[in-house]
């Protein structure tokens, strides 16, 4: 049992110095998580649902609606209301903010690439399988054996 715990805790860890130190370069570049996970969706995709987009950002649906305020105050996103259905908005990322977006995602992409020196590209995916084995195990069994 010691030893499950010990592990929890590095996973914990882990993860959050990750999350911390992705942030903080982010952060540097003028984006929020957030801000940089909904712009890299909406730059994959035509159009979002403002209920979607809370999901890809892992944002609550009271957060959502700041930061894509935020965002549309900063030329990246604008909203639409559904022509059919009035309840729907569709988030779309403009000219400015696709452009803005591809900047920063070059510069990420030599922060990230320094960040992870320390693994060969052989462990990189060998690491990449056990992490994905693990997740859907988790999401099989719920956790449990």
């Amino acid at each position: 049992m010691d030893i499950d715990i010990k592990l929890m805790v590095e996973l914990n860890e882990t993860s959050y110095a990750i999350l911390e130190n992705i942030t903080k370069n982010l952060a540097e570049l003028g984006l929020t998580l957030s801000e940089f996970l909904i712009l890299k969706h909406l730059d994959q995709n035509k159009k979002e649902s403002v209920q979607k987009i809370g999901s890809v950002a892992l944002i609550t649906s009271g957060t959502i609606t700041f930061v894509l305020k935020k965002m549309e105050t900063r030329g990246y996103v604008s909203k639409v209301q559904d022509q059919k259905d009035k309840r729907i908005f569709w988030v779309k990322i403009t000219n400015s903010g696709r452009k803005r977006f591809r900047q920063i995602f070059k510069t990420h992409l030599i922060y990230l690439d320094g960040f992870l020196l320390c693994f060969t590209k052989q462990e990189k995916r060998e690491f990449i399988e056990r992490l994905a084995w693990f997740k859907n195990k988790l999401k099989d069994s719920g956790g449990h054996k």
